[in-house]
């Protein structure tokens, strides 16, 4: 992401920063890569389970989950 050329800053009475203003365009970029990187954590959070249950064979094919889904 490139460094933001205009930074806006709110100061508080004491004149330290307290917040900042952006443009539409970086706050989507910025919130896109907070979601992208929150999914990546819940990926590699749900890793060692699904692989314990792989390990215990407490998995079915794409075709068989499809199938069943189908009837229900």
């Amino acid at each position: 992401m490139p460094a933001l050329a205009n930074k806006q800053f709110i100061l508080d009475d004491s004149g330290k920063p307290v917040a900042v203003l952006l443009d539409l365009a970086t706050y989507e970029r910025l919130c896109a890569a907070a979601e992208e990187a929150a999914d990546v954590r819940a990926y590699d959070a749900a890793i060692p389970q699904a692989l314990r249950e792989l390990q215990a064979g407490e998995c079915v094919e794409l075709e068989q989950y499809l199938a069943e889904r189908k009837r229900q």
